[in-house]
């Protein structure tokens, strides 16, 4: 059933870019149709209405949909494989280019690049790759748009990744060139980077989206994935891996006759049943990770 947690995860999955809605209780779900971005609203798990973002985007864009409490902006590549922004204007009901966009034209961009980023009050932060398999990031703050450097990893070309920002540390989760799941962290004060292979993650077919779930110890992670081939797949912080089906259109496949969401933890619902949002394998939680580190601003913040 579309109502059930993982029904819902597979849907919004499937989205290039999803993001909340005004008041935050539904979810915007993103689409590219013929090089125009539209964005269809969802209410209480029914579609309700589909409008216009923009054009010019390119065929299959990736998109990531960042919202702050005034703004709302989405990222994604145009159709000179330049990463361009679009923001909305709540007065017009419109959405326009960004201001910033003059910027993004001279910025290397790898054309099968995958995104994904996250906002919060320290600013926001896209990750993409600038050449096959080197990921880098990009970060707007305070009007000013950086790219702060490279990830200091290999992935596979084109594959999806994820960013979660926590409250002392910054959390990638990326194909690597072996096909198993790379964990990158960088500390908020030093800047350094760890890096570690996800237990059990090896796959065999490359990463289409990728949701990281944060356990309670904010250190570790589940994983839900979605495979190029529609496959989904759980995989757990301490490596066990569960087939949760295959996702055909909007809707999962389970492997059994069992109800899917029996094979998800309690807290996925309500981190993610309603409100709860994936931006290509990107995910925010609106009450995990609120806070923002004491200190100042964190290292990935920094110009």
């Amino acid at each position: 059933m579309m109502s059930s947690p993982v029904q819902i995860l597979a849907r919004n999955l499937q989205a290039i870019a999803t993001g909340p809605s005004g008041d935050g209780a539904n979810v915007f779900l993103l689409e590219e149709a013929e090089g125009n971005l539209l964005q269809e609203l969802w209410v209480d798990n029914q579609p309700v209405i589909k409008t216009f973002v923009t054009s010019g985007a390119k065929e299959n864009t990736p998109a990531v949909y960042l919202t702050n409490e005034a703004e709302r902006y989405i990222f994604f590549l145009d159709n000179t494989n330049q990463l361009r922004c679009v923001t909305y204007d709540e007065n017009d009901e419109e959405w326009d280019d960004a201001p910033f966009n003059d910027v993004f034209g001279g910025i290397e961009v790898y054309e099968n690049t995958r995104l994904s980023g996250f906002s919060n009050p320290s600013g926001m932060m896209i990750v993409f790759e600038t050449q096959p398999g080197q990921l880098a990031t990009l970060v707007g703050r305070d009007g000013q748009w950086k790219v702060t450097g490279a990830v200091p990893a290999k992935v596979e070309p084109g594959a999806a990744h994820t960013t979660v920002d926590g409250p002392n540390k910054l959390d990638i989760f990326c194909f690597g060139h072996d096909s198993q799941i790379l964990h990158l962290v960088q500390d908020h004060n030093s800047g350094s980077w760890d890096a570690s292979v996800v237990e059990n993650s090896r796959l065999e077919a490359p990463l289409a989206r990728i949701a990281a779930f944060p356990k309670e110890d904010a250190l570790t992670f589940d994983l839900v994935i979605l495979l190029s081939n529609s496959q989904m797949i759980w995989i757990e912080a301490g490596g066990a891996k569960t087939d949760l089906g295959v996702v055909d259109g909007t809707k999962l496949i389970p492997p059994t006759a069992a109800e899917c969401s029996l094979f998800l933890p309690p807290r996925y619902i309500s981190q993610f049943a309603n409100s709860g949002f994936v931006n290509t394998g990107y995910i925010t939680y609106n009450n995990y990770y609120m806070g923002q580190p004491s200190q100042g601003i964190p290292a990935w913040g920094r110009f």
